[in-house]
């Protein structure tokens, strides 16, 4: 039997998610790999819906000339809770900037 939805909303919402962060490349595992210097930010989830979790609002995260933006990582704290793809093109940026993140969805995969 698989996890019903409701179980995954109560998962999702269980998890304290208050900071979001850029990365050149994937985060690794234990989300300081390729961290871009700054380029962090508080970060505010809505509730559950559907099994997943996301921003409330998109989020403005500082980004310095020469940087390359591709993956992003989201902390409780200081303590990591997961990271992915930001796009599926890295964009580098020419000037100082900002990188403007529209969804950090947290998932939770169901049993098969």
């Amino acid at each position: 039997m698989e996890i019903t939805i409701p179980a995954l909303n109560a998962a999702a919402d269980a998890q304290t998610l208050n900071t979001l962060k850029l990365h050149s490349g994937p985060a690794g595992t234990n989300g300081t790999a390729n961290q871009i210097p700054g380029a962090s930010v508080a970060a505010t989830y809505a509730a559950a819906s559907n099994g997943y979790r996301d921003l409330a609002s998109a989020v403005d995260v500082p980004v310095s000339a020469g940087d390359t933006v591709s993956h992003f990582s989201v902390w409780n704290g200081a303590t990591f809770v997961f990271g992915d793809v930001l796009d599926t093109a890295p964009e580098t940026y020419a000037n100082d900037g900002t990188a403007r993140v529209n969804s950090a969805r947290l998932t939770f995969a169901k049993g098969e």
